[in-house]
C-alpha cells in the first residue's frame, strides 16, 4: 500500500482502506497533514515574531527602566545569532525575560534559551517536517507553512508594541 498523492482524506500512507461513504465523497476525514501546516503556521509566527521583528519594541521601554544603553540591549541578537548557529525553550525563555531585571539576566533568557527555543520552530524544521506529509501539493504546504514568518512581522509587532504600550513590557514579554 502506498501514499496518494493529495491531502484531504486520500494521502494517508498505509493507514487502511477508504470506506464506501469515503469514496463515494458523503464523508470524508480531513487529511491530517493540513493540521501539520497549520501548526507549522502558527510556530513560524510565533517563533520569528518574537525573536526578529518585535524585539524593538522592548529596546526604549527596556533600556530606560533597568539603565542599558542601546547597545548593550542589541548586543543580545549577537548572542541569539550564535546560539542559533551552533543548535539550530520558548515559553519558559518569554516568561523568563519578564522576570529580568540584570543584562546578564537577559542575555540568558532571550539570548540563549528562547534562541534555542525558537530553532526548534524554525524553518528547517517546519519545512522537513512538513515535506513528509505531502506529495503533490508539498510546495503550496510549505508556502503555507511558511507564512508564518511573514505574518509574524506584520501582526506581531503592531500587538506587542500595543500591549506594551498598555501593559508594560514585562507583561508584553509574557503575551
Amino acid at each position: 500500500v502506498g501514499c496518494s498523492a493529495e491531502g484531504g482524506g486520500r494521502g494517508e500512507c498505509g493507514r487502511g482502506r477508504a470506506t464506501v461513504a469515503q469514496r463515494s465523497g458523503v464523508f470524508r476525514r480531513p487529511f491530517y497533514g493540513w493540521y501539520i501546516v497549520g501548526g507549522a503556521l502558527v510556530a513560524q509566527f510565533v517563533a520569528v515574531g518574537t525573536q526578529t521583528y518585535s524585539s524593538t519594541v522592548f529596546l526604549k521601554p527596556m533600556t530606560q527602566d533597568l539603565g542599558w544603553t542601546r547597545s548593550e540591549f542589541s548586543a543580545v541578537q549577537t548572542v541569539s545569532t550564535v546560539v542559533m548557529g551552533l543548535v539550530g525553550v520558548g515559553i519558559a525563555a518569554l516568561i523568563a525575560t519578564s522576570q529580568v531585571h540584570n543584562l546578564w539576566e537577559f542575555y540568558l533568557a532571550r539570548g540563549v534559551a528562547q534562541t534555542v527555543g525558537n530553532a526548534m520552530l524554525g524553518n528547517l524544521v517546519v519545512n522537513v517536517t512538513v515535506s513528509k506529509w505531502f506529495i503533490a501539493r508539498r510546495g503550496m504546504a510549505v508556502a503555507i507553512a511558511s507564512s508564518g514568518v511573514s505574518l509574524g512581522g506584520v501582526l506581531m509587532t503592531p500587538v506587542v508594541s500595543w500591549v506594551a504600550g498598555t501593559w508594560g513590557w514585562r507583561e508584553a514579554w509574557v503575551f
